[in-house]
């Protein structure tokens, strides 16, 4: 026992001794092959990255390591042994810091990784005959191990036993505690490498930073630090700050001043603080500053140390006071302005844009693709392509909003350049919806008016005809008069007069529906509503073609037998009334009838005038109403018309925003609905 205690003293005091991991191991073999003379020895680690067990020392291998390499076909040294695939109970074992006794020698040791019959001949080649293995570990971290191998010779010699087996896991434990002692000594002196190499990186980084760095003892009145930026911006020696500690405040700009000193408060108070202020240099120019401070406490509360890091933002300022302008510039201009990256993202948009397209928030834009935007342009991609060679873009296109609907807008996009290299990409979008509509109303009332000039040109044709042949029937009858007055008897002289006036007659209806017709065309034709009766109305017009109907034994009868009020313009009313009544009477035979009949509903009244006459094609009623047509056709007695008492009767109807439907079949009679709006 007392040389199993020499041995493990002797171990313990070389492993005190050591500098480097092999040491351990070395001295680890050392003393145990003086316990066990004839132990081969093995030490693995677990590689953190795949838990795997891989050999990386052995002692008293040499002269076996090719032999064994041969069976194997592979360097041992580079098996992998998984960790994770031995039993629970091997597990625990390996980890418990007792010697593991493995049953079945090596390939129990190998958890089977090795083929048996190849363990078994390297057991043979070894001579040895019981395998045992120990875990170590660091801070209960299990990191490796040890085997060994134990040949037949030694078993059979008593060696291995109870007071061994301790001596070696007593070894072992030391060899885990130098192994963590060790590794702590690296460890310290890499972070204190590390350390002495990371400040001399910080000193020299921070005197190479434009910023101003500082450091100064705890109540701030005396500086302890600061880097080679401090002259160049504060365009004063160091020295002249530390000889007057005033000074720091002094050049402060007199209207920031205040600020600075709320922010010296902060930092007592808080710890650290931030502010930005102004500073006035010898050579009177001036600098913005960002200044970002902290202070060290002690454990009592006192501060020891301070220190910050002062940044010239004077650039930032007056780029955010021009950023500030040109936002304004952009959120009140009237057109739609947004700006996206050289991908076509949107990066910025003012807020017509934001209007225009019919969104809440900037950021519900910002980030889209442009040609969400842009629809209805020819190929968006290729359109950022041309922009991207420094092409601007013009064109037109129907964006859509974000509820879908659309509006027609011009587009003007073009790249963004600095110091000759593009930026980003500028569209402009400018609703011309309005404009768009003001021409297609131009458009389609230059159709209209050429169509109407053609029919009014056809029209007046029409009539200088049916003016001109009344006139050459009178001026013939009248040269007749004036010529051979005396050649005619009295009754012959009193035909030409009654031909000569038939004549006229019809030259003044003719001439006083065309003055009617022509009033109807002026855009300030008077519409003058009032209260009437329209029963009164009727019968005031049938009352006026009495005559003409007894003449052809017609009867018109009024079937309203009420009393309806209706706010209306007389003349119109009466006008449309009388036209359509003298052309039924005209158009229907000898002993026909012509009714009158009213219907009324919550929103309208219906006037219906209806005949018994000689009908009408569809082809007529659909020139009824053209001027440019020429339908004048005679009566059932041969009477004469203008044709232009329906085009007026068609011209009051649109005038008073009322309507007109003609029912009429040949042979069968017409019908004429008159429908206007209560």
């Amino acid at each position: 026992m007392s040389k199993l205690i020499k041995i493990l003293n002797r171990v313990s005091s070389q492993l005190i001794k050591i500098d480097e991991e092999l040491q351990i191991y070395q001295i680890m073999n050392d003393g145990i092959r003086e316990i066990i003379p004839d132990v081969y020895f093995l030490i693995s680690k677990l590689q953190p990255d795949d838990m795997n067990f891989r050999m990386t020392h052995s002692f008293g291998f040499d002269k076996f390591i090719n032999p064994i390499q041969t069976l194997l076909g592979k360097n041992p040294f580079e098996i992998d042994f998984p960790f994770i695939d031995m039993d629970d109970a091997k597990q625990k074992g390996y980890e418990s810091g007792k010697l593991f006794h493995f049953e079945d020698g090596l390939f129990d040791l190998v958890n089977g990784k090795i083929n048996k019959t190849i363990c078994k001949a390297i057991e043979r080649i070894l001579g040895i005959s019981q395998v045992y293995a120990i875990g170590f570990s660091v801070e209960k971290n299990h990191f490796g191990g040890a085997s060994f191998f134990i040949t037949q010779k030694t078993i059979d010699s008593g060696v291995i036993n109870e007071e061994t087996k301790l001596a070696i896991e007593t070894i072992a434990f030391q060899a885990s505690h130098a192994i963590k002692s060790l590794r702590h000594i690296h460890a310290l002196k890499e972070k204190e490498n590390d350390l002495i190499i990371s400040q001399s990186r910080f000193n020299e980084l921070v005197n190479l930073m434009n910023d101003i760095v500082w450091k100064a003892n705890g109540d701030g009145t005396e500086l302890t630090d600061l880097n080679n930026s401090f002259e160049k911006f504060y365009g004063s020696p160091a020295s002249d700050f530390s000889n007057n500690p005033n000074l720091w405040f002094e050049v402060i700009h007199p209207e920031d001043r205040e600020i600075a000193q709320e922010s010296s408060n902060i930092l007592f108070s808080k710890g650290k603080s931030e502010c930005e202020y102004r500073i006035i240099r010898p050579d009177g120019k001036v600098l913005w500053f960002q200044d970002r401070k902290s202070i060290v406490f002690d454990s009592s509360g006192n501060p020891v140390q301070m220190g910050g890091i002062a940044t010239d933002v004077t650039e930032k300022k007056i780029l955010e006071e021009q950023l500030l302008l040109k936002n304004y510039a952009l959120d009140n201009s009237p057109s739609a302005v947004g700006f996206a990256d050289l991908n076509g993202f949107i990066t910025y948009v003012n807020d017509k844009y934001v209007k225009l397209f019919g969104y809440s928030e900037k950021t519900e834009i910002i980030g889209k693709h442009i040609s969400e935007f842009a629809t209805n342009v020819d190929n968006p991609e290729k359109v950022i392509s041309k922009l991207k060679s420094g092409e601007p873009y013009f064109g037109n296109g129907i964006p859509k909003r974000k509820d879908g609907s659309t509006f027609f807008s011009t587009i003007s996009a073009s790249p963004v350049l600095h110091n000759g290299k593009m930026m980003c990409i500028m569209a402009v979008f400018v609703d011309i919806t309005d404009l768009k509509v003001v021409e297609t109303k131009l458009r389609d009332n230059e159709a209209k008016l050429s169509k109407l000039n053609k029919e009014k040109d056809s029209f007046f044709s029409i009539i200088a005809h049916d003016l001109k042949s009344p006139f050459y029937g009178i001026l013939g009858l009248l040269d007749i008069l004036a010529n051979d007055y005396y050649d005619y008897s009295d009754k012959e002289r009193l035909k030409i007069i009654q031909s000569s006036y038939y004549s006229a007659q019809k030259v003044y209806n003719l001439l006083s529906d065309l003055l009617e017709w022509a009033r109807l065309q002026n855009e300030h034709f008077e519409i003058t509503k009032v209260l009437l009766n329209l029963n009164e109305i009727i019968n005031e017009n049938i009352e006026l073609f009495k005559k003409n109907a007894s003449e052809k034994e017609i009867i018109i009868r009024n079937n309203l037998n009420e009393n309806i009020n209706i706010s209306i313009d007389i003349n119109s009313i009466n006008t449309v009334v009388r036209n359509i009544l003298n052309n039924a009477i005209k158009f229907t035979k000898n002993g026909g009838f012509i009714d009158f009949e009213v219907r009324q509903s919550n929103y309208e009244i219906e006037i219906s005038i209806k005949d018994n006459g000689v009908g009408m094609s569809e082809e007529t009623i659909n020139k009824l109403f053209r001027i440019d047509e020429n339908i004048t056709m005679p009566g059932t007695n041969n009477e004469k018309g203008s044709g232009l008492g329906l085009i007026i009767c068609n011209e009051l109807v649109t005038k008073n925003n009322w309507k007109m439907n003609i029912e009429s079949q040949l042979e069968k009679g017409t019908t004429f609905k008159l429908l206007i709006p209560k």
